[in-house]
């Protein structure tokens, strides 16, 4: 009977250990990341009315914060904030101040909602890194690669 105990104590012990581990884990708060440099694209976006818009895109990382500026059209919005990493190896930004230059009647509602949305303080915006040393901006859907120098 001890040992039936004891084995019961041992496996409810190991138990408590993994759950106690697993819940540290997953609480754990983001940590801030050493990602530098400039990263950046362009391209067209194409408006649900079928225009065409140029859009460039540009990021600076350094020393824990980010520097932004994307270009849609006459559009122009800047933001700067915080960059995080979290748990699954993607980044946060955590978006501190922003600004738009020009808004324009012109622009369809979801890019509005991309273009605003990466200016509002507070917001967060997950990059994913990609192949080839890019990173995917999920809220804002805009795609972010690393200059060569």
């Amino acid at each position: 009977m001890t040992s039936r105990k004891q084995l019961i104590l041992a496996l409810g012990g190991g138990v408590l250990l993994a759950a106690g581990a697993i819940v540290t884990w997953l609480t754990l708060p983001p940590t801030t990341v050493d990602l530098d440099g400039r990263y950046g694209s362009q391209g067209q976006v194409r408006l649900g009315s079928g225009e065409v818009l140029d859009a460039s895109y540009s990021i600076l990382f350094t020393e824990g914060r980010y520097y932004a500026m994307s270009r849609q059209g006459d559009v122009i919005v800047e933001t700067s904030g915080k960059v995080e990493t979290d748990w699954r190896g993607g980044y946060r930004l955590l978006v501190e101040k922003g600004d738009v230059t020009e808004l324009n009647a012109q622009l369809d509602n979801s890019l509005l909602f991309n273009l605003l949305y990466s200016r509002h303080p507070g917001a967060v915006i997950h990059l994913k890194p990609l192949y080839a040393a890019c990173l995917y901006a999920q809220e804002t859907q805009q795609v972010y690669c690393a200059n060569n120098p």
